[in-house]
């Protein structure tokens, strides 16, 4: 909200930005501006000088400058946000069992690492972000000023509208991949580029856990959401009715659109809650996959999300489970063998 009222803001100003030089008006048509078929306004008879505003050249250029900046500021906020909160969640995941490497304070301490060591790496990802944020507005203009030709053309307008799918792909893809980046920057500290290739490398090794959850974390979250919108609009709804605020003169005559406000209001603060459960759900995975990938090279099979041999235990019961699924006919033969060999004799 404060980056859209310094956007609106620096639009005007820019918008402004220009200089007062002279016009020759007629002095007739001055007094009729009024009336716009009147011939006067088009008579050079009568001429005098009069003040008008010129816009500088430049402004489509400062503009588009201005949103680019804008899209910058607003990644690089959320980059900031967003590795903060995954190197605490880092943080707590590899301090499991080791009281030595627990903080007090993680939220504090992980803003504190960001800012003194990663923020070169916060810019460069929310640039890459915001050019190709801008891209596609360029795109989306170029796509409004050329619908005439687009009309008489079908081979232009299915051009824009490739070109539109593949930068949209393109941009979700980057943006999946930037949070993804940004874990493994809060987790070892590696530049933008080099925490990019262990993200894709770690995804890769692991996709069927990784869509896996996935899937699960989009269903909780869809309901959660979906929980929380119901449960305000279920409370403001009880609260209208059955308060003594509103009652007799105070009697609200619509409620429609009080519960429509209320049920915004609760979408937007579940969704903030949720990307923050969202955000601890993506990093605790790819420290799970970092994790098991350490022990399968050092050859053990425990890991901080399991320890304390817990991953052991697991196996030992799946491997006695199946062993006594594999037994349990022989055990059935060496049974029924003596009772066979009783009942002949």
């Amino acid at each position: 909200l404060v980056m859209l009222v310094y956007w609106l803001y620096t639009s005007m100003f820019i918008g402004s930005m220009g200089a007062v030089k002279a016009h020759h008006v007629e002095a007739l048509a001055l007094t009729q501006l009024g009336n716009l078929t009147s011939p006067t306004l088009f008579n050079n008879a009568t001429i005098v000088d009069t003040k008008a505003f010129s816009p500088l050249d430049l402004q489509p250029a400062f503009q588009i400058f201005n949103v680019f900046m804008v899209m910058w500021t607003v990644g690089l906020i959320n980059a900031i946000s967003f590795t903060t909160m995954a190197g605490a969640f880092c943080r707590w995941y590899w301090s499991r069992g080791e009281e030595k490497l627990r903080e007090t304070f993680p939220l504090c301490r992980a803003y504190g690492r960001v800012m003194q060591y990663h923020f070169g790496t916060m810019a460069v990802g929310s640039f890459i972000l915001a050019t190709i944020s801008l891209l596609r507005f360029i795109m989306m203009y170029l796509e409004k000023r050329t619908r005439a030709a687009q009309r008489n053309n079908k081979c232009v307008k299915t051009l824009f509208k490739v070109v539109h799918c593949m930068l949209f792909l393109f941009d979700r893809c980057l943006k999946y991949l930037a949070r993804q980046a940004y874990i493994m920057v809060a987790m070892y500290g590696y530049n933008f580029c080099k925490a990019s290739i262990m993200a894709v490398m770690l995804i890769t090794s692991n996709v069927l856990q990784v869509a896996a959850v996935n899937a699960i974390n989009r269903y909780v979250m869809l309901l959660g959401k979906l929980v929380v919108v119901v449960s305000c609009c279920i409370g403001g709804y009880l609260w209208i009715t059955y308060s003594p605020d509103f009652q007799g003169e105070n009697e609200l005559f619509a409620l429609l659109p009080v519960l429509a406000v209320v049920g915004i209001f609760g979408l937007s603060v579940a969704s903030y809650v949720f990307n923050i459960y969202n955000v601890g759900v993506e990093t605790i995975l790819l420290c799970f996959c970092q994790d098991c990938m350490i022990h399968e090279n050092l050859g053990d099979s425990s890991t901080k999300l399991f320890h304390s041999g817990m991953q052991e235990k697991i196996k030992s019961i799946t491997q006695s489970d199946q062993f006594q699924k594999k037994e349990s006919p022989v055990e059935e033969v060496e049974l029924t063998e003596p009772l066979t060999k009783g009942a002949a004799q």
